[in-house]
């Protein structure tokens, strides 16, 4: 059996890792990388939740149905945000890929793809999800 504590906090600080490297490439302008970090920051929050709700964790990066799953067993509050948490797990999975190797067919590389305002959005976003899944798992884990 594993300690599941241990394993959140893991993620979490791992997650918190992901968002300060998403800064740091949106600092070097290279907002490709900053969206592709806020994706990996995204889905390893997505794993804490499955585990503190004792669920299997895959070894994939779609979670949008493993989220869709234990939606309904978050807080209201959280709730209340889950159609644009969804929609943003749905939007970054879907632009992992690319913010790695662009669009080959169209020789568009994965730095073309992406503005400023695409990071500085993902990065809000995500900010946003972050907080509110420790919020969701301080509760577990007994902090505040």
């Amino acid at each position: 059996m594993y300690d599941k504590s241990k394993l959140i906090k893991g993620y979490i600080k791992e997650s918190e890792m992901r968002l300060e490297l998403s800064n740091f490439a949106y600092e070097k302008e290279s907002y490709n990388t900053s969206i592709r970090e806020c994706q990996d920051c995204i889905e390893l929050l997505i794993k804490s939740l499955l585990i503190s709700y004792g669920q299997y964790i895959p070894e994939k990066h779609n979670l949008k149905n493993e989220f869709r799953e234990i939606s309904e067993l978050l807080s209201e509050e959280f709730q209340k945000k889950n159609k644009t948490y969804m929609s943003l797990i749905t939007t970054l999975r879907r632009e992992r890929e690319r913010s790695y190797y662009g669009d080959v067919e169209n020789n568009i590389t994965p730095q073309e793809l992406y503005s400023n305002e695409d990071a500085i959005y993902f990065i809000s976003k995500t900010k946003d999800f972050l907080f509110d899944v420790k919020k969701e798992l301080n509760k577990y884990l007994g902090e505040s």
